[in-house]
């Protein structure tokens, strides 16, 4: 069998413009770059990004390893995790 990059992401239900947009940001090497650099560094106090200490940014830059890994027949990925970290960014 042949193997390529992942074709997309699956929509979880009313999930398509958030597929959409992170398929955007995935495809922009510099802001996965900078994610991944930022992951080091420690978030500011009492901050949301504390709050969560950068799980919404870390889920990111898996995503984009994930997409960008190959697989069998260029199949679509599921992106459940992710969206289960913004989800709770906002509550």
């Amino acid at each position: 069998s042949k193997f390529r990059k992942r074709v997309g992401l699956d929509n979880l239900g009313n999930t398509c413009f958030m597929s959409s947009i992170l398929q955007c940001l995935v495809s922009l090497p510099d802001v996965v770059q900078v994610l991944h650099h930022r992951l080091d560094r420690p978030a500011p106090r009492n901050s949301r990004v504390a709050k969560h200490r950068g799980k919404l940014a870390r889920q990111f830059v898996d995503l984009a390893r994930q997409l960008m890994q190959d697989s069998e027949h260029g199949s679509s990925f599921r992106p459940h995790h992710i969206k289960r970290k913004i989800d709770g960014f906002f509550d």
